[in-house]
């Protein structure tokens, strides 16, 4: 079952990640914003699994690359769990605006930039690309 919700949970990532594409060229900020969120929380959720046999309850990107990060380390995969740590300081203020588009862009007036949802979107790829080499390393050990 398991593995089946991990390959549930990478099409949807990957599907939102075409939707927030997109919504970028139709200008629609707002949905391409939230749509690369919805990506990036299901393909770590899915490396969760994957990797661990549970995803975490939370919704919180950071909140999620700091946890990933804490059980990489536990794992002994220190060199992986610095490039997370890496990534997510590198990459700060793209991941708070993935973060605010997860309750903004459905509820609030706030809207998004063409920028923002350029930044997000390339955040969004960039962190896919690096979970992919992680998982890799990781599963093959």
């Amino acid at each position: 079952m398991s593995g089946e919700l991990v390959e549930k949970l990478r099409h949807r990532a990957m599907v939102f990640l075409r939707e927030a594409k997109r919504f970028l060229e139709e200008g629609e900020y707002d949905l391409a914003c939230f749509s690369a969120e919805q990506a990036v929380q299901l393909y770590l959720k899915s490396v969760f699994l994957k990797l661990f046999g549970e995803a975490p309850r939370i919704h919180g990107v950071r909140e999620l690359l700091g946890l990933l990060a804490s059980r990489l380390r536990q794992e002994e995969f220190k060199e992986e769990a610095v490039e997370i740590k890496e990534f997510t300081r590198e990459n700060r203020y793209a991941l708070s605006v993935l973060e605010d588009a997860y309750i903004d862009a459905r509820y609030t007036i706030r809207g998004f930039t063409e920028e923002e949802a350029r930044e997000a979107l390339s955040v969004s790829l960039k962190l896919v690309e690096l979970l992919e080499e992680i998982e890799k390393h990781v599963w093959m050990g």
